[in-house]
Formats: structure tokens, C-alpha cells, sequence
């Protein structure tokens, strides 16, 4: 019983430091990223100038390894106290994959992920984030939206 009660302790001490570290460090990021970060339909992948190369490499673990542990902890927060979709979503944005882009776009334009961001942008006086025409939806619900490219080739139902 006491194996118990020390594995409770340890997780409600990593579900606080979980959710402390989640309301710090979301907003701070999500400020940071600029307005237009999701406009572009393909993101060009960062060429280092001037950088010697373990300085590069180990940078690129150190930031694999950071958003593997938001990963990780937004998975986690997705039943404990936290912001565990912002969490998620910041962790994939620093890790290196194919599609991440895509994947990331695909998020952050579902509409209560989209109030979300921007509302911690307005928040702290940043612009809403600007989205490709593509990517368009209703920030509010009773919005006109325009079709997406997909969208538009789906067959429409007719109405009876």
C-alpha cells in the first residue's frame, strides 16, 4: 500500500509542476510566433549561417528533445489539469517530421483551437494569427465561410 501512495505523491507533484509549466509556457511561445506563421502553404526548412556544426546539431537535439517532452506532457494533460491540446501542439511544432506543417495547420484551424489561440493572443495585445486563404473557417459559429479547394470538389447535395 505504501507503493501506492508514493507513486499518487510523485504523479499529483508532476500533474502541478505539469500544469504550472503548461500556463507559463503556452502563452509565452504562442505570443513569440509571429501573425503570419500559418499563412504560407509550405514552411522552408531553416538553413544555419555561421553556425559550427555541433552547435547546429546540438540544437536541433536540444529542440527535438524539448518538443518531445510537450509531447509527452500534452498527452499527459489531456486527463490531468493542463492545457493539453496547446501543449500538444507547441511540442509538435518544435519536433522535426515530415508534415509537420501540413499536420499543424490541419490543428490550429479547427474553430476551438483557432478561439483559443487567438483569444491568449488578444490577451496580450498581439494580432489574431493571419490564415491562408485555403485554410479559411468560421472564427465565430453563424460565420459565412468560404469553401475550401477540397471542399469545392465534393459533390453538393441538392436540396428537395
Amino acid at each position: 500500500m505504501e507503493d501506492y501512495k508514493l507513486w499518487l505523491g510523485w504523479l499529483a507533484a508532476a500533474s502541478v509542476v505539469m500544469f504550472i509549466g503548461s500556463v507559463l509556457a503556452v502563452p509565452a511561445i504562442l505570443i513569440r510566433l509571429p501573425d503570419d506563421y500559418f499563412t504560407h502553404r509550405r514552411r522552408k526548412p531553416a538553413v544555419p549561417t555561421g553556425w559550427p556544426i555541433v552547435g547546429y546539431y546540438g540544437w536541433r537535439l536540444a529542440k527535438n528533445g524539448a518538443g518531445m517532452i510537450l509531447v509527452i506532457m500534452g498527452l499527459a494533460m489531456l486527463v490531468l489539469p493542463g492545457q493539453g491540446i496547446l501543449s500538444l501542439l507547441i511540442g509538435v511544432s518544435l519536433l522535426d517530421f515530415p508534415g509537420k506543417f501540413a499536420l499543424e495547420r490541419w490543428i490550429v484551424t479547427r474553430p476551438p483551437i483557432r478561439r483559443s489561440l487567438d483569444w491568449i493572443r488578444h490577451r496580450y495585445q498581439r494580432p489574431a494569427f493571419r490564415w491562408h486563404e485555403d485554410d479559411v473557417g468560421p472564427k465565430q459559429p453563424g460565420v459565412p465561410q468560404q469553401a475550401s479547394r477540397l471542399e469545392s470538389q465534393l459533390p453538393r447535395k441538392e436540396s428537395l
